[in-house]
């Protein structure tokens, strides 16, 4: 396989094979990359393996990357977990979940999440 034919879930299976371990800006990368993509299987198994590694703990930025993706694959239900499950919350993290209300026409809900607090 030629590089130019590598993408980013590639990349990231290679990196791990040739023995690199990820960390947390590895996994902002590929979870963002799962959630244009829709890819919402390996999204699952990133967040398995951020949990299994302890990566997201108290890193904004890699629960942010969850939200974010779970929201783009249109599992709101988990990504508004992820959001109450954070210790703190940020602009970022409410808008990620508000847009993934929005790109799903659930415009109702964005006001409704963001009562709940």
């Amino acid at each position: 396989m030629g590089l130019e034919s590598i993408d980013e879930m590639d990349c990231f299976t290679l990196m791990q094979y040739d023995g690199f371990s990820p960390n947390s800006i590895t996994f902002i990368y590929v979870l963002k990359a799962c959630g244009n993509f829709k890819s919402i299987n390996l999204g699952k198994e990133i967040h398995a393996q951020v949990l299994r590694e302890g990566s997201h703990e108290d890193d904004i930025l890699i629960d942010t990357a969850l939200l974010d993706m779970y929201a783009k694959c249109g599992f709101l239900e988990k990504a508004q977990q992820v959001l109450e499950d954070l210790p703190f919350r940020n602009v970022v993290s409410w808008s990620s979940l508000m847009a993934g209300y929005a790109q799903l026409g659930q415009i109702n809900r964005i006001y409704l999440a963001s009562a709940k607090r």
